[in-house]
């Protein structure tokens, strides 16, 4: 009997599993730019920052926000510092079927420094506390979004945190495919996927 019990509950929870579909409802929003990163509420002021996609031979700058050197004495030295600031390593890797990284310059008074692993990220954001924190966040655990889709890029702020609506690739051959998450980032930075669901599959394919 008791296995019999067993049985049954277990099942009914796999069953409330597979129907936890991915769905946006009226509380999100949809995610309007490919970097909405001009909001970010930050552990300490600085005076501009810089999105790089490298690597150090191709880079480019794909994102800034502020004025750089704003607060330096000696500007023109501060920038020249700035600009021969880059970095081979990242917080976050794209562009298949080649490969890139990502990482982010910064400049405070004449002081310039270079974000560029997961660890220093989390450090320059301190608390995920705004929503272009969150996305941020997960874009360097190489989540993505189309923009304007509230179907598979859409947030909302939530207590303890935010939850998206964000794609990821999770298998890059035979098949190619992409997932749907329901994602719950916390102000700590910890990412909880609380539903999941196939977007597009590919079996004859690779990147």
């Amino acid at each position: 009997m008791k296995k019999f019990l067993f049985v049954i509950i277990s099942s009914l929870l796999f069953a409330g599993c597979e129907d936890d579909d991915v769905n946006a409802d009226g509380s999100y929003e949809p995610i309007s730019t490919q970097y909405p990163y001009d909001e970010l509420s930050l552990k300490e002021e600085i005076d501009y920052f810089e999105l790089m996609q490298g690597p150090e031979e191709y880079e480019e700058k794909v994102f800034s926000y502020g004025e750089l050197c704003a607060g330096a004495e000696n500007t023109e030295e501060c920038i020249s510092s700035f600009s021969d600031l880059t970095s081979e390593n990242g917080f976050t890797y794209g562009c298949l079927p080649t490969e890139c990284n990502y990482y982010i310059r910064y400049n405070k008074d004449a002081e310039s420094f270079v974000v560029d692993s997961k660890e220093e990220l989390l450090n320059f954001l301190g608390a995920i506390d705004a929503k272009s924190d969150a996305i941020l966040w997960a874009f360097a655990h190489d989540y993505y979004f189309p923009i304007n889709n509230i179907e598979d890029g859409a947030i909302k702020k939530v207590t303890g945190g935010y939850e998206l609506i964000l794609l990821k690739t999770v298998s890059y051959c035979s098949p190619v495919q992409t997932n749907r998450f329901h994602l719950k980032i916390s102000t700590d930075g910890e990412i909880t996927v609380l539903a999941e669901e196939v977007q597009s599959k590919d079996e004859n394919s690779c990147i």
